[in-house]
């Protein structure tokens, strides 16, 4: 271990005691004030008054206050823990556009930010909330079942493993020729996100036909998967996937089976030439990126892990064109997510999502949570770009249904 990572380590545990003391101190706890100030993101003013912000400890303590005119919200009467922070709201394109001066696309933006792990134990603690500026995007990835889980002979059964997508808004959309991207996923990552905010790393690049219409009404959403079809005949806990829209086809031995009836997506770049199917890791990491551009992907530049010459190549995508972006982070031994293996930057994904096995093969799905419901009954899910808030994990939830 790196002198820097024993350091680290150290003050960690050092700060998890120093809470624990104070805590234990007379079997009593002392509430404390706390200040949150929220920053405007780079490019706009006057936009963080009047905003939530919300303290979320990890035993359960939850608190919500409202930024005032200078964008600082005041807690009061907060019991002392280790606390994720967060604030999310919403502009229209109109204030947007007083906020910068630029004309832009009408639609709606979405600002947030958020902090983990901040442990807050001392009176009048004072923070500094940095906030981004996103498009709120139409299409969203909406669930991810990469864990697989036991077959009926209580054998490893990867072949179910899909991801969804959902409109979540209330126009159709048409996702014919969009990108399909599978994050590189090595036990460290190929780049250091600190160190540059303009490309993402990527092992897979799939393609959705651009021959004819794929038009997503409001509410609809569709499936891609490695095999289009009835998984419960295999695994009972599994999938009925022969409605699929999409299938990753692969001739590889011992592939999964595929449907002949179902459209093919198109492999544009892989990273693993004896892999063409998805190539999604059953107990992480694996970050997915829905990218929309006119370039070929084809044509980006292949690249080793930042600092290395030899080893796998992985394909170095602007970040600019990702739609949307979900991390989906490894749980480790110790019961904890390390959340230094982040793959997207906060303007993507400020937070991330998980299972909850250490090796996969529970039958576990990540999935987005739904916001609010439309008068019509419609589902919306909650698109802030961070995930520890948008995602939830569960065995009981079903290709299409949201909760």
């Amino acid at each position: 271990m790196k002198i820097s990572s024993l350091i680290s380590a150290a003050l960690s545990i050092a700060a998890v005691l120093g809470l624990s003391s104070c805590l234990s101190s007379d079997d009593q706890t002392q509430p404390i004030t706390v200040y949150v100030t929220v920053q405007d993101p780079s490019g706009l003013t006057g936009v963080t008054g009047g905003q939530p912000v919300s303290l979320i400890s990890t035993t359960g303590y939850s608190y919500t206050a409202t930024t005032d005119g200078s964008g600082t919200a005041t807690f009061t009467d907060v019991i002392p823990d280790i606390y994720n922070i967060s604030t999310s709201w919403s502009i229209t394109s109109d204030q947007y556009m007083a906020a910068t001066g630029e004309t832009v696309q009408h639609g709606t933006y979405v600002l947030s930010g958020a902090l983990a792990s901040q442990v807050l134990v001392a009176d009048a603690t004072r923070i500094t909330l940095s906030t981004n500026c996103a498009r709120k995007q139409s299409v969203l990835l909406s669930k991810v079942y990469y864990a697989g889980c036991k077959d009926n002979n209580n054998k490893n059964y990867l072949a179910g493993r899909f991801i969804e997508l959902y409109n979540n808004s209330d126009e159709e959309v048409d996702i014919a020729g969009m990108y399909l991207c599978l994050m590189e996923s090595g036990s460290t990552p190929a780049y250091v996100i600190s160190t540059q905010t303009d490309y993402i790393y990527i092992k897979q690049v799939f393609q959705f036909p651009s021959e004819g219409n794929h038009i997503l009404s409001p509410g609809e959403h569709i499936v891609i998967t490695n095999s289009a079809v009835d998984h419960r005949v295999n695994a009972s806990e599994d999938f009925d996937e022969s409605a699929a829209d999409f299938e990753c086809k692969s001739n590889a031995a011992n592939a999964p089976v595929n449907n002949p009836a179902t459209p093919a997506m198109i492999l544009v770049w892989t990273a693993f030439t004896g892999i063409p199917n998805m190539n999604l890791v059953q107990s992480g990491p694996c970050g997915i990126a829905l990218i929309e551009t006119d370039e070929n992907p084809a044509e980006w530049e292949p690249v080793y892990a930042d600092g290395k010459s030899t080893g796998t190549q992985q394909l170095k995508a602007p970040a600019k064109y990702v739609v949307d972006g979900v991390d989906i982070l490894r749980y480790r031994t110790d019961g904890t997510v390390d959340v230094s293996t982040k793959r997207f930057y906060d303007y993507i994904d400020a937070g991330y999502t998980n299972i909850t096995a250490v090796s996969g093969y529970t039958g576990e799905v990540v999935y987005r949570v739904v916001e609010s419901t439309t008068d019509d009954g419609r589902a919306v899910l909650k698109d802030t770009n961070y995930s520890v808030d948008d995602w939830a994990c569960t065995t009981d939830i079903e290709i299409g249904e949201y909760k």
